[in-house]
């Protein structure tokens, strides 16, 4: 199969050198992209029992000779030696069976630490003896959720996803600390640092310049006219409002300051922004091919525009589109778009085509069944014969 456009999503890459380590989110297959060749090799399958295997294990991390692949829907932390190829795993203490949905995770003084959503709480990870050493609430009021969190110096600043709070966990101390966003109307769902103040955005348009020293916060509003939001939902006579101001889910899905602007991703609204760190100037990053149509926004499973995939060098960025499927290198300086052409072993595509199931709404998948199949001159009666689970009503179309 030729290099294409066509990818696979994950919750983000790991990058070493030349390498960037992922797990497909929808198989729970950890993967390594060569940066250097473009062409993804498939690794290994995690051992999770589930039949499912919908987001099971979405993020991961490298660390010396092991990958450390983190739970969503799953329910414990696999670890895979590289040199030894094994899977080891860490228990998650979990009584209720609450989606653990552990969004980040960073080393300090020889420890992992790691957020759980679903938990509410930071969890400390012995790496060398592959044990949980410590569980740490961060708010205990039942009705509270968090969203985003980030690490900065030695402090895990964690977003109320209901509320103007911000929770302050030190890691030394082990002491959380709360923080109240007094002239902030809307609950948050991203935060993001650029080395003097947080940026936070909530279900708004709004964004929120906060300065801890100081407790100070500025707002900015002044959105674009053209900025609004797709109804992803298909209930409404067009598919894009601009005129709304407040929304049912979070404006942006994930921030990240990269160069001298914070960038803002979005979930289901339509414009990619970026702020000046300095002036506040509002900006935006057009990428036409992203207009959604009512058959896209049809054809979009997962509800939402983009995935971030990583940061490189405090100047690169790279989205995953679910709209064209592909991944788009944002360079933050020159405000350039590559769409990245990548593409996979021969290794990868035989093991991936052995599957016993492809899913419809997986582009990727049927791309894959559209060349490896139905161009071979392969029936589908025959092909349904040979495997059953390969949905023959679903694929009449092509």
């Amino acid at each position: 199969m030729k290099k294409n456009y066509e990818f696979i999503w994950s919750d983000g890459w790991y990058i070493e050198d030349r390498n960037a380590w992922f797990i497909d989110g929808q198989r729970d297959v950890l993967c390594c992209l060569d940066l250097e060749t473009s062409e993804c090799e498939y690794v290994v399958q995690i051992p999770n029992s589930n039949t499912n295997k919908f987001r099971l294990n979405p993020r991961c991390i490298k660390r010396e000779n092991e990958i450390y692949c983190l739970p969503d829907i799953g329910d414990n932390i696999w670890i895979y030696n590289i040199d030894k190829e094994y899977f080891e795993n860490i228990k998650i203490d979990n009584p209720n069976k609450d989606r653990l949905s552990i969004t980040n995770i960073w080393e300090f003084n020889n420890k992992l630490f790691i957020v759980s959503v679903g938990l509410k709480k930071i969890i400390e990870i012995n790496p060398e003896h592959k044990v949980v050493d410590n569980y740490y609430t961060i708010c205990f009021c039942d009705n509270e959720k968090i969203a985003n969190s980030i690490k900065v110096e030695t402090n895990i600043f964690s977003v109320s996803a209901v509320s103007n709070m911000i929770y302050q966990f030190d890691l030394e101390l082990k002491k959380v600390t709360v923080h109240t966003i007094s002239n902030a109307t809307s609950a948050f769902h991203t935060i993001s640092y650029d080395g003097c103040n947080f940026w936070l955005t909530g279900y708004n348009k709004a964004i929120y310049i906060w300065n801890r020293d100081k407790n100070e916060t500025k707002i900015i509003a002044d959105f674009p006219k053209q900025f609004g939001i797709y109804d992803f939902a298909g209930k409404k006579k067009t598919i894009l409002d601009c005129e709304k101001n407040v929304y049912d889910v979070p404006t942006f899905l994930m921030s990240s300051a990269v160069g001298q602007y914070v960038w803002f991703i979005p979930f289901q609204t339509n414009q990619v922004i970026y702020v000046d760190k300095r002036t506040y100037e509002m900006n935006v990053l057009e990428i036409d091919e992203e207009i959604e149509t009512r058959e896209s926004l049809s054809r979009n499973t997962m509800n939402s525009k983009y995935l971030l995939q990583y940061v490189l060098d405090n100047r690169y960025f790279g989205l995953f589109s679910f709209k064209q499927n592909c991944i788009y290198e944002i360079d933050a300086d020159r405000k350039k778009i590559i769409k990245s052409r990548l593409g996979f072993t021969t290794n990868y595509i035989n093991k991936y085509i052995s599957q016993q199931t492809f899913y419809e709404s997986n582009k990727f998948d049927r791309v894959l069944f559209n060349h490896f199949f139905l161009w071979r001159g392969v029936e589908i009666n025959e092909l349904s014969e040979r495997s059953k689970t390969i949905g023959k009503m679903i694929y009449e179309q092509f």
